[in-house]
C-alpha cells in the first residue's frame, strides 16, 4: 500500500476546437515511430467595452499525433477540417542560430474527432 499524497493529482488534459490549417504529411522517427503534425485555428469572441461590442481573438495550436493514430489521420485529416482534440499539453524550448530562446506549447493528440469536411 502507498502512502497518501497531500498534493492534488497531476492532470494533464486539454481539449481544443478548432479549423485545420497547415498539415505536414506523415512521417517516420529515426526510431520508426510514425508522426503526423498539423495546425489548429481557433477562434475566440471576447466582450468588447461596451456591452453590444465584441472583439475576436485568434490562437494557433500545434498538434502532434502518434502511432496508429497518425497513420489513420493521415488518410482523414485535410487542410480546412473542424476538429476537436484532446491531449496532454507539453510546452518546448529551443535556441535559434542566434542564441535566442523560444518557446512554444504543443499538443499531443490521444483523442481527435474530425467533425465535417474540409472547404
Amino acid at each position: 500500500m502507498s502512502a497518501k499524497s497531500n498534493l492534488p493529482p497531476e492532470i494533464n488534459t486539454v481539449v481544443v476546437s478548432g479549423k485545420v490549417v497547415t498539415r505536414k504529411g506523415l512521417s517516420r522517427t529515426s526510431i520508426g515511430a510514425w508522426l503526423l503534425k498539423f495546425t489548429l485555428k481557433n477562434r475566440l469572441t471576447l466582450p468588447g467595452e461596451t456591452s453590444d461590442q465584441t472583439r475576436e481573438k485568434t490562437a494557433i495550436v500545434s498538434v502532434q499525433a502518434w502511432g496508429e493514430r497518425a497513420r489513420m489521420l493521415d488518410r482523414q485529416l485535410k487542410k480546412g477540417s473542424f476538429v476537436i482534440v484532446e491531449g496532454r499539453l507539453s510546452s518546448i524550448s529551443y535556441e535559434d542560430r542566434r542564441k535566442v530562446i523560444h518557446h512554444r506549447m504543443e499538443l499531443t493528440a490521444s483523442n481527435v474527432q474530425i467533425l465535417d469536411a474540409p472547404d
